[in-house]
């Protein structure tokens, strides 16, 4: 009997059907507005499709270049964000899923860890664009619309296994411990504790490296200190909280250690673009 080329690790456990969680779309005028910074998504996978431009993306600490045509595969639990320090022109379609099972990987992951997270959508990328826009258009009518929602989610996550098998028989696999272990023990011990107010010799000590080593070391791969890495983290799980809970901004601010909450507010403008209640009311204008 055919397996349609997946192999044992490649099959979906259809005694879990995936499911459609969220559809976004983000254009010029989205990019405009705020940058999406670093943050994870413990029971969701994420798939973001280039549609339009180029950019650069943040995924586990390492920077890829994207372009149109690309599709970004984040598996849940897995850090990722737009790289804030260059310009962003990319426009993509973004689909959240729950509920994903492929045999021999764990729960809502699409590729293993030893996968580029970048797929080159190639002949494809104009049908799988179509694809995406048509689910984003489904998706605004979800309450009448579900079961189809997660058919054309089923068969698009598929059609995208299926393409990163393909690819494994002509490229080197990535090596997810392509930054050196001095560089993983420091983001390690942030991922943590970066909730807390800490400092570079906090850092030092927790890891029993020199500072000046740690700053050094750091920067040089991933392009921003120990510090600005905490604070994409804080704002990157705080723009979460905005847009999947109804914490006030207070209560948000206080989570993340700040107990001037004016202070979060002018923080969180500078590093995403727009004022925390601004950047909520948005997403509310983005779904409707």
């Amino acid at each position: 009997m055919s397996n349609n080329g997946y192999g044992c690790s490649g099959q979906l456990n259809f005694n879990k059907i995936p499911q459609l969680a969220a559809v976004y779309l983000i254009d010029e005028n989205h990019n405009s507005k705020y940058t999406r910074l670093l943050h994870s998504h413990p029971g969701e996978l994420e798939l973001y499709f280039a549609f339009r431009g180029e950019g650069h993306y943040v995924i586990n600490g390492q920077t890829y270049p994207v372009e149109k045509g690309d599709m970004i595969i984040c598996n849940a639990g897995v850090l990722h964000g737009d790289d804030y320090t260059k310009n962003r022109n990319l426009c993509s379609y973004c689909c959240a899923f729950t509920n994903v099972s492929i045999q021999g990987l764990p729960e809502n992951c699409l590729i293993d860890s030893t996968d580029y997270p970048i797929l080159s959508c190639g002949e494809y990328a104009d049908k799988i664009g179509c694809i995406m826009e048509f689910l984003h258009l489904l998706f605004l009518n979800m309450d009448c619309l579900s079961e189809v929602c997660d058919s054309f989610a089923v068969s698009l996550l598929l059609l995208i296994r299926q393409m990163v098998l393909g690819k494994r028989k002509d490229h080197h696999l990535y090596m997810a411990d392509s930054l050196d272990a001095d560089v993983k023990k420091i983001s390690d011990y942030l991922d943590v504790h970066y909730r807390q107010k800490l400092t570079l010799e906090d850092i030092s000590k927790a890891v029993n490296m020199k500072p000046s080593y740690i700053s050094h070391i750091f920067k040089q791969k991933t392009g921003i200190s120990p510090i600005q890495y905490t604070l994409q983290r804080k704002f990157g799980e705080a723009q979460g909280l905005l847009m999947d809970t109804d914490l006030s901004v207070n209560e948000i601010s206080d989570l993340f250690g700040f107990s001037n909450t004016a202070h979060f507010n002018a923080m969180f403008k500078k590093h995403v673009g727009i004022p925390p209640g601004q950047y909520r009311k948005s997403l509310k204008e983005m779904k409707q």
